[in-house]
């Protein structure tokens, strides 16, 4: 163990796991206490990726993903999974997330203004915002999802590469984000590159996971997966704005709330000099404690949670029993793999998953078939479950949509 700590210390690799130690954005700090260790559930890389360590800062109480896959190895992952993420659904952003992101941006800086997004995706709110009467450049470092966009909204202006480096001399009345943060290796170098691409009295706004809300959520869905590096609190986050000289912006009514039950919306504004973003040690201490309590706490949720799917299966399995046909799991990643293993598996019947990556059709996960959600039908299933704490309307609507009788559809998460 000691030569491993000196290993990490001289070269910030652990020579056993090929993972690399992050220093914490937000006190510089290089002291992680390790928490817990949690098998990975994504059936893309859980061979590759098989263990998340979950690690708070000594310094200042940042809960993070530390030790964690180096950044080119992580972009390889990332460039395979590109058609997973871009497939299936029409939009990527719900009209209700949509809305409520272009009310916070409306009461930022109302056009006529120039607005930037980072992370934008297939184009869903750049849309919305040019429609508004915005002027709206994207940057999104996904082929994949850069074709779609230009596919699905024809003349917008979509540039396909790494935000690092993204150039514009006009610069940008708003720069947005959402769900960007958490995943990004640097988070002191894109928030200093979204100041430095703001105008005079322009406002960055983003949303990113509230580590505070993970113990609030239902059943067993995790966000400590191998792609969120950082789990900020509203606490934390305002002391990194601090550090990389923003000004927190209160905003009011449905503009403050993110639509997502575990994220927060964040506004700020460039500051003068920066707030540095390490406590005193009284406080420092104090907040260490607290995300340790706050772990503990989130974990004894999730067991309960479990829990609570193991009851749901077994209240589906009169329904199963009533009807002829396999059980079919729509998703195939952790909400799924979690179902199999509450005894799915033990209902007599055939159970199959289905899934919209088409990386992941004809597979097989946990010697589980993958299907296509147009094979389906073909099935003749007693029940299809939407497996997912995000898209679960969505999958809804698909199975309606390819014929599935809402009595055989069944929710994890909803009713």
């Amino acid at each position: 163990m000691a030569a491993l700590r000196r290993a990490q210390a001289m070269t910030g690799r652990l020579p056993s796991t090929g993972k690399v130690w992050l220093p914490c954005p937000v006190c510089a700090g290089r002291g992680f206490e390790p928490c817990r260790t949690l098998p990975n559930l994504d059936p893309n890389v859980d061979a590759e990726v098989p263990e998340i360590a979950v690690s708070v800062c000594r310094g200042c109480g940042l809960i993070c993903q530390n030790p964690c896959v180096p950044r080119a190895r992580m972009e390889r992952l990332y460039a395979r999974l590109e058609d997973k993420v871009t497939a299936g659904r029409s939009e990527s952003v719900t009209e209700a997330e949509g809305l409520g992101r272009l009310e916070a941006v409306l009461r930022l800086h109302p056009p006529p203004a120039r607005l930037l997004e980072a992370g934008c995706s297939d184009g869903a709110f750049l849309r919305l915002a040019e429609d508004a009467g915005y002027r709206v450049v994207g940057v999104e470092p996904s082929r994949a999802s850069c074709a779609k966009a230009r596919s699905l909204h024809p003349g917008l202006d979509v540039r396909c590469g790494f935000f690092d480096d993204f150039k514009d001399e006009a610069g940008f009345d708003v720069v947005c984000h959402f769900f960007v943060l958490e995943h990004v290796y640097d988070p002191k170098g894109f928030l200093t590159r979204t100041r430095g691409l703001l105008r005079a009295g322009g406002a960055a706004l983003f949303e990113l996971p509230d580590v505070e809300s993970y113990a609030r959520l239902p059943f067993a869905n995790s966000y400590f997966t191998y792609q969120h590096l950082w789990h900020f609190s509203r606490s934390s986050i305002n002391d990194f704005l601090g550090k990389c000289r923003f000004g927190p912006i209160r905003l009011a009514g449905r503009s403050a709330w993110s639509s997502r039950p575990y994220g927060m919306r964040v506004a700020a504004r460039p500051s003068g000099a920066s707030r540095s973003g390490r406590t005193e040690d009284g406080r420092e201490e104090s907040a260490r404690a607290r995300s340790v309590r706050l772990l503990n706490a989130y974990f004894a949720r999730r067991e309960d949670a479990l829990e609570a799917v193991a009851g749901r299966v077994r209240a589906w399995l009169p329904r199963v029993r009533r009807r002829p046909g396999p059980v079919v799991i729509f998703g195939a990643g952790e909400n799924g793999r979690i179902l199999l293993a509450a005894g799915l598996a033990k209902t007599g019947r055939d159970v199959f998953f289905c899934d919209n990556g088409r990386d992941l059709q004809g597979t097989s996960v946990d010697g589980v078939p993958v299907f296509s959600p147009d094979g389906v039908p073909g099935l003749k299933p007693s029940l299809v479950i939407a497996a997912s704490s995000d898209y679960e309307d969505d999958i809804v609507r698909q199975l309606l949509g390819l014929g599935i009788n809402r009595s055989r559809i069944a929710r994890l998460y909803g009713c």
